[in-house]
């Protein structure tokens, strides 16, 4: 189980952009590109009302922070990720 959530805060770390991230943000791009040419939203549609969405983006924002403490996932769709997707749907 400890090898599991030091494996998941280290991709996190990286996805932020904290340490080297190429790899992850390469595949985060291939993904987005792919669901921007297919003409679907980028992380799905929420099933929440925006209050909800909010609130789980708050509370999961740097969760991975405090894994010591409390391991906090981020499972809720929401349109609040830190991702740009802008340049997905201009740069094709």
């Amino acid at each position: 189980m400890g090898g599991f959530l030091f494996s998941y805060q280290k991709s996190s770390l990286r996805f932020w952009g904290w340490e080297e991230n190429a790899r992850e943000l390469a595949k985060n791009r291939e993904e987005m590109d792919a669901r921007a040419a297919a003409g679907l939203p980028a992380y799905g549609e929420p099933t929440m009302n925006e209050a909800s969405q909010a609130a789980a983006a708050r509370n999961s924002k740097y969760s991975a922070l405090g894994f010591a403490a409390i391991p906090w996932f981020n499972t809720t769709n929401h349109k609040y990720h830190l991702s740009d997707t802008t340049a997905a749907k201009t740069e094709n």
